[in-house]
This record gives C-alpha cells, structure tokens and sequence, in this order.
C-alpha cells in the first residue's frame, strides 16, 4: 500500500486495520497493483479535514485511491461481499484541475 502524502495516518482501530488490510489485498489481487491510502485516522474533531463527527477522528475509517485500471464498481461490490461490517460510500469523489493533464 501506498500512501497518498506523509501526513496521512493508519486508522488504529484494530478492526479497521483488519479491514484496511483486506481491501489493500483485495485490491493486489484484483487489479495488481498498489492501493493508496488517501485519507485515515488524521486530523481532529472540526478542523476541518473531515465531517464533525467523523468516524476518521476515532480511528474508524479510511479512504483509498484505486487503481485507474480495470472495472472499479466491480471491485467494490467485491469489497462489500468480503467486509459486509463496513459501509462503502463510492460517493467520495476526487476532483483535481490539472493545467498539465498527462
């Protein structure tokens, strides 16, 4: 797994560990390559990084950044099959402006 910048933190709760860990083999697997963990257990209650109440703050939840390659909705619903005590919000999405696009 990869991560995203050095300021990003692994959620300590232990079952999202556990669940990190799965989806980051899920995602060799499916794809082979790496995941990137974009977003984890940093940051504080209303500075902003995440919603007030997040679940971040307590160690509970993470984001990833997938691979480009392959079909992505049929690896999430592979994801929701294997860890049905998570709550997959696809609805995360990245906008990025690039003045350079590759």
């Amino acid at each position: 797994m990869k991560f995203k910048n050095k300021g990003i933190m692994v959620p300590w709760n232990a079952d999202t560990m556990e669940g990190l860990k799965k989806v980051d083999e899920m995602h060799w697997e499916f794809f082979g390559t790496e995941m990137t963990l974009t977003s984890g257990g940093e940051g504080k209650s209303g500075d902003g990084v995440h919603i007030k109440k997040s679940l971040h703050y307590r160690g509970m939840a993470f984001d990833v950044r997938i691979s480009e390659a392959g079909d992505g909705l049929d690896f999430l619903n592979r994801v929701r099959k294997a860890l049905p005590e998570f709550q997959i919000l696809p609805f995360n999405i990245h906008f990025e402006f690039d003045k350079e696009p590759k």
